[in-house]
């Protein structure tokens, strides 16, 4: 268990060091593209898109972005 929160820890402090702002991520991403392959697959599919992207990105805040496109 221990090792899921460690997890969690890094990749969040990862997010923040990386992105200064939810905005920055965005604008860092292709988002005609994840937007199309949510309409086209799902939202499971745009998410695995983003996570191959970006393997580090916490799944929380992947799933935020892609259901704000």
């Amino acid at each position: 268990m221990a090792e899921v929160y460690t997890d969690r820890r890094r990749k969040r402090e990862w997010y923040e060091c990386t992105f200064a702002s939810f905005a920055e991520l965005r604008d860092a991403v292709d988002e005609a593209a994840l937007r199309r392959t949510r309409d086209e697959r799902g939202t499971a599919a745009a998410l695995l898109e983003l996570q191959r992207a970006y393997p580090s990105l916490p799944i929380a805040v992947a799933a935020k972005l892609i259901k704000s496109l």
